[in-house]
């Protein structure tokens, strides 16, 4: 049988590393090893990790200084034995067919990479029926959608160890999904999907995606920058699509900045990449019309842009 390597970084989420690890030991499919990455945990993930790890022999345990998510996955990586590798957020839990699931989907359409669905989750809720055939869609349909936003976790996927073999996530940013996705799917003549929900995302307050604004939150921007550079040199859809979730970025982030007064620097920056990508990104035919006015305001400076902000959101309250 083939072995599937499923890596699991761990940052203080005791809480909820349990559920996660079971419903790996829980799967259908049973050659697997999981390799638990504590990234300097200050809670008692650690210990989990360990009993975990004395009580089931194919479960590796690492315990390095905290540098990420980034960094932790990219251990597992270089730590994984098996022919197929798969990622799982340590406060999430998976379908007991997950594996089997996917796997059986890739040996069938001759896929290096099979995507399956999530569910949004506050609580633990019931299983669904495995029932939904999958199909193939070539890359040069699958990378436009992905660059517009779907399947955009490496979650949620089983992979042929071999596309990891010169590509690792950026360690010290965020957003790093989107930062490698382009280079994965670019390996791939097409990508299999299910509509069989096979991941389960939790909701939980203090997540990466629901921290306020901090220094990483301008990754989203910096990554955006890479793909699109990429972009440029192979396809001009996806460039396109590149340059609009940098633009996308840019509006979001100015509109932090004023709103919470932070990153001075950060909001100078932003503006100055609009101002030297004008035309570009102004002509750019992904661009949306509600977003020119934003981007006009911005070009005429911080004071201009911060009026316009007020008289836009006293606009929206009394439209409402």
């Amino acid at each position: 049988m083939n072995k599937v390597s499923v890596i699991i970084p761990v940052y203080n989420v005791a809480p909820y590393l349990n559920r996660c690890i079971d419903s790996v030991l829980a799967q259908t499919y049973k050659e697997w090893e999981i390799i638990l990455i504590d990234d300097g945990s200050t809670d008692e993930s650690p210990s989990i990790c360990d009993n975990y790890g004395k009580t089931h022999e194919r479960i590796i345990v690492v315990h390095q200084k905290n540098a990420g998510l980034s960094a932790a996955r990219n251990t597992g990586i270089e730590m994984a034995t098996g022919q197929f590798i798969m990622f799982v957020d340590s406060d999430d839990w998976i379908h007991p067919k997950y594996i089997e699931t996917l796997l059986n989907d890739m040996m069938l359409n001759h896929s290096k990479m099979v995507i399956g669905e999530k569910k949004r989750c506050k609580t633990i809720v019931p299983f669904e029926n495995h029932n939904q055939v999958a199909i193939n869609i070539k890359k040069e349909e699958a990378i436009p959608r992905m660059l517009k936003g779907e399947w955009i976790s490496a979650w949620g996927k089983l992979y042929e160890i071999d596309l990891f073999k010169n590509i690792r996530f950026p360690e010290g940013r965020n957003n790093e999904d989107y930062a490698i996705l382009l280079y994965l799917f670019e390996q791939c003549e097409h990508i299999t999907y299910t509509k069989n929900i096979v991941y389960y995302y939790f909701i939980r307050e203090g997540s990466i995606t629901n921290s306020i604004l901090n220094q990483h939150s301008f990754d989203e921007f910096y990554n955006g920058i890479d793909i699109y550079e990429s972009c440029k040199k192979k396809n001009k859809q996806w460039s396109n699509i590149a340059l609009f979730n940098i633009t996308a970025s840019i509006i979001k982030l100015t509109k932090q900045c004023i709103t919470e007064n932070k990153f001075k620097d950060k909001f100078n920056e932003l503006r100055l990449y609009f101002l030297k990508n004008k035309s570009e990104i102004l002509n750019n035919p992904e661009l949306k019309l509600s977003y020119k006015p934003f981007l006009w305001a911005l070009y005429f400076g911080k004071i201009p842009y911060k009026i316009f902000l007020s008289l836009y959101r006293f606009y929206y309250k009394i439209s409402k």
